[in-house]
C-alpha cells in the first residue's frame, strides 16, 4: 500500500510538477526468495508535455478574480504544474478569500486538457 501511494506522489508531484500530466509508472519486482529481499524496478513513460494555457476563475466578485489573475505565475505556453497549482490554492486562493469573500468558499477545481494540442485550462469555481 504505501508503495502504491508512494508511486503516485511521484507521477503527481515529480512528473505532474514538471508538465508530464499521463505519466505512467511500471514496477517490474525481482524477487529473491533465498534472500527474502526484493527489487523493485521502476520504468516511467513520461507521455505527452502539456502547457498551460488558461486559468478561469468563476464565482467571486470581479476585484477577487483580477487579483488571483495577477498572483498566478504560470504564463500561457510554459510547462503545467499540478504541484503549482495545489500550492496556488493553498496559499494564494486562501489569501484572497480572506479579503474578498465574506465566508469560506467551497472550491471545485478541474482541469481540461486539449490531446492534440497538448494544453491545460484550469478552472477553479467558487460555491
Amino acid at each position: 500500500m504505501q508503495l502504491a501511494a508512494d508511486l503516485e506522489k511521484i507521477r503527481e508531484e515529480d512528473y505532474g510538477g514538471r508538465g508530464y500530466l499521463r505519466a505512467q509508472l511500471q514496477l517490474a519486482p525481482e524477487l529473491d526468495d533465498a534472500a527474502r529481499t526484493a527489487i523493485f524496478h521502476v520504468r516511467v513513460e513520461e507521455g505527452a508535455l502539456y502547457r498551460f494555457q488558461a486559468l478561469v476563475v468563476e464565482g467571486l466578485p470581479a476585484k477577487a478574480v483580477e487579483e488571483l489573475h495577477k498572483r498566478w505565475k504560470l504564463k500561457p505556453g510554459e510547462p503545467y504544474s499540478t504541484v503549482y497549482a495545489v500550492s496556488f490554492v493553498k496559499e494564494d486562493v486562501a489569501t484572497v478569500l480572506r479579503r474578498f469573500s465574506p465566508r469560506p468558499a467551497r472550491i471545485v477545481s478541474s482541469l481540461a486538457t486539449d490531446e492534440e494540442q497538448k494544453t491545460v485550462t484550469l478552472t477553479l469555481r467558487f460555491q
